[in-house]
């Protein structure tokens, strides 16, 4: 069935397009739909094949906050960047490169995936986004925040996110992924290099 929907190529390629371009980010079907010149149920199919073929997943936003009002949308998060590479035809991760940035929140987000999926733990995945625009990347369980940040050093303002959740709830993990060279503290959020969060997610550290 997912084959014969996607039988119109060349709106199903408009699409894939499209939808690479908004990789970690919030959705807005009718954005999406008008730059690929597609109708907003067609649109929303197309991501129901993504998730079906397991290619891509829309993360829910978590909202069992009570003090600010979240945004009533999804984000999206590929199985593997380089997917998401080779459909906007962009070369291999450098830091240097001004897609970097992205494609370091990708990589977590594909690394969570898998790890929710391979564990059989039935951790909750999302993100956190208020109406105020206060964001946190990643919410893993119940007591998990995540927030990647593509800098070598992370100061206090990169932090905001993860104090703005803080008033909606008490997080047991506090996390910045960050290309930090050691993991250190800012008060009680964690700063962790990419390499030591992999190996700490891995090890069920964080549930």
């Amino acid at each position: 069935m997912a084959e014969a929907v996607t039988r119109g190529v060349d709106q199903y390629s408009r699409f894939l397009t499209q939808i690479a371009s908004c990789a970690t980010q919030t959705l807005n079907i009718e954005k999406i739909a008008n730059d690929a010149q597609l109708a907003p149920s067609s649109t929303r199919r197309y991501l129901e094949i993504l998730a079906d073929t397991m290619i891509a997943e829309q993360l829910e936003c978590w909202n069992r906050g009570t003090k600010r009002k979240v945004a009533s949308t999804t984000k999206l998060v590929f199985f593997d960047v380089g997917v998401v590479n080779a459909l906007l035809e962009v070369d291999g991760y450098s830091p240097q490169n001004p897609n970097a940035g992205w494609q370091l929140e990708q990589y977590v987000g594909q690394e969570l995936l898998a790890y929710r999926n391979y564990s059989n733990k039935r951790l909750h995945l999302g993100f956190w986004r208020s109406t105020d625009k206060f964001e946190v990347d990643y919410i893993l369980g119940e007591n998990c925040a995540i927030e990647v940040k593509h800098t070598e050093h992370v100061t206090e303002r990169d932090l905001k996110g993860l104090h703005a959740i803080s008033g909606e709830k008490k997080w047991k993990y506090k996390l910045v992924v960050s290309r930090d060279k050691e993991r250190r503290r800012i008060g009680d959020v964690e700063i962790l290099p990419v390499a030591h969060f992999l190996d700490d997610l891995w090890a069920d550290r964080f549930i």
